[in-house]
């Protein structure tokens, strides 16, 4: 078997002077100065994240009416550089006239605006819809929209090409007459991206 300097690696008592044997193979590296690895003693180590951090806005349920967030940080996380917002509606059923249907609303407020009514900076819409489908909107530095196949009617995205600050709000607004039983089967899903 192999020989390994002493000073390279910290071996277990009983398995001789940095022999690692098929008997007893395991070995412990040292690091800064000969110290093993511990949680003082700890290895350089540097992670960059990224992806997307998924949470449920709005669970998927059948509505009859708008929905509207909290005010939500755009950055609640360190690292955090921008959100998608994910309006989802998997079935319709109502009566809906010419400007009735479903739409995804985003409103945007600067740092600690807590006003939001009063000093809002952005108000995002999609269009307004009587069918099945998605619509997006991404606040991202350098966002675009995606093109994606899904089993969906259709897909609207807006993409605002900046970097996320503040605060925002989402809202699904739904407009319509519901009998009994009736009314838009749909879900809100916010990405934060890293």
């Amino acid at each position: 078997m192999a020989d390994i300097r002493n000073d390279q690696y910290l071996h277990r008592p009983g398995a001789g002077r940095g022999a690692i044997t098929p008997a007893d193979p395991f070995e412990v590296l040292l690091h800064s100065g000969g110290q093993p690895i511990s949680g003082t003693n700890r290895l350089p180590v540097e992670a960059t994240l990224s992806g997307s951090l998924e949470t449920e806005l709005f669970p998927r349920a059948v509505r009859r009416g708008t929905a509207s967030s909290p005010l939500l940080s755009l950055r609640p996380h360190p690292g955090i550089k921008g959100v998608r917002i994910a309006a989802i509606v998997s079935g319709m059923t109502g009566s809906f006239a010419s400007d009735e249907g479903w739409m995804l609303r985003v409103l945007t407020t600067s740092s600690g605006d807590t006003a939001m009514p009063l000093r809002r900076i952005l108000d995002i819409q999609t269009s307004r819809y009587t069918q099945n489908g998605v619509a997006v909107v991404t606040i991202y530095p350098g966002a675009v929209p995606i093109e994606e196949h899904l089993s969906f009617a259709f897909r609207e995205e807006i993409a605002i090409p900046t970097p996320a600050s503040g605060n925002f709000r989402a809202i699904l607004d739904i407009q319509g007459t519901f009998a009994d039983g009736e009314g838009i089967d749909s879900e809100v899903i916010v990405h934060w991206l890293y």
